[in-house]
């Protein structure tokens, strides 16, 4: 792992908050809605409050209330 005595780069967010939020787009594409919005969950433990996170929290509320409409 880089470290600061070894002069690498390190992005904590490369090490869980963009995997979770590539993985909330994956499943989405995949039509999984509930691992989609699991993963954004994850991600939002990581950065509460993030403008990402909460756009798809946005996302798939919109998405939700369609699903509902067009229920009979």
């Amino acid at each position: 792992t880089p470290s600061e005595e070894s002069g690498g780069f390190a992005s904590p967010d490369c090490r869980g908050y963009i995997p979770y939020l590539q993985l909330c787009v994956c499943y989405d594409r995949l039509g999984r809605q509930d691992l989609a919005e699991l993963y954004n969950d994850k991600a939002a433990l990581l950065k509460p409050g993030d403008a990402a996170v909460e756009g798809n929290r946005a996302y798939f509320s919109a998405r939700r209330a369609r699903q509902a409409a067009e229920r009979p």
